[in-house]
């Protein structure tokens, strides 16, 4: 039996990088409802 963890990384981010650090996961985010949107066969991301 395969089990899979994840396991929590705390990131050490320098305040004047804070704004990229968001920037960053706010790009992955909208890859990610594109990627699901086209899955799910849809066209348009912004159904989601």
């Amino acid at each position: 039996m395969e089990v899979k963890r994840t396991v929590p990384v705390k990131l050490d981010v320098p305040d004047e990088r804070r704004d990229d650090l968001h920037a960053t996961i706010a790009q992955f985010n909208g890859v990610i409802r594109i990627a699901y949107a086209i899955l799910m066969g849809s066209q348009d991301a912004r159904v989601l």
